[in-house]
Order: C-alpha cells, then sequence, then structure tokens
C-alpha cells in the first residue's frame, strides 16, 4: 500500500511592496460603488495570495481587488527610513 505524500503549496510571488494601512488608488473600475480613481485603503492581504487586498474605502465598504488594479505608494515605514538617504547622480536618469 502506497502512502499519499504531502504537497507543499505553492508559492505565489508577491508583485508589489504594499503593506496593510496603505492608501492605493483604484485603476480598474469594480463596480458602480468602486469606481476608477477613488482612494481605498488596504485592510489586510489575502493569507493564500498575497496580490489580494481587502480594501475598504471612505464609506466603511469592503470589497477584495488585485494588486493589478491598484496603483499606490510605498508603505510609510519604508518611504520613512528612505528620507534620510543621500541621493546619487548615477541612479538619476538623463
Amino acid at each position: 500500500m502506497v502512502s499519499p505524500t504531502k504537497k507543499s503549496p505553492t508559492r505565489i510571488q508577491r508583485l508589489h511592496s504594499l503593506s496593510p494601512g496603505d492608501e492605493v488608488t483604484i485603476n480598474n473600475q469594480k463596480n458602480g460603488d468602486w469606481k476608477t480613481g477613488d482612494k481605498v485603503t488596504i485592510q489586510k492581504l489575502s493569507p493564500k495570495n498575497t496580490n489580494v487586498f481587502t480594501v475598504y474605502n471612505a464609506n466603511g465598504q469592503i470589497t477584495t481587488l488585485s494588486c493589478l488594479d491598484v496603483t499606490g505608494s510605498l508603505d510609510t515605514s519604508i518611504s520613512s527610513k528612505l528620507s534620510g538617504v543621500k541621493k546619487s547622480k548615477a541612479w538619476e536618469w538623463p
């Protein structure tokens, strides 16, 4: 008798640097309540796929969006660390 082997879960590559609490802008309209250009806040990342967010808007409504449906900035902890970093001329675009 052959015993079944346990498969390890496949890891999905994280395609963003966003984290809960970050404010993002919707790129692709989901429905009448979630329009392009609306600003929403990330509540949490999906545990199975970190490229899917649970977000909420100013009215307290909650939905899920893909990282491909939003644009955002660096989270505040990263941007505060980068604020004191001296820019190098080598990295500037001509």
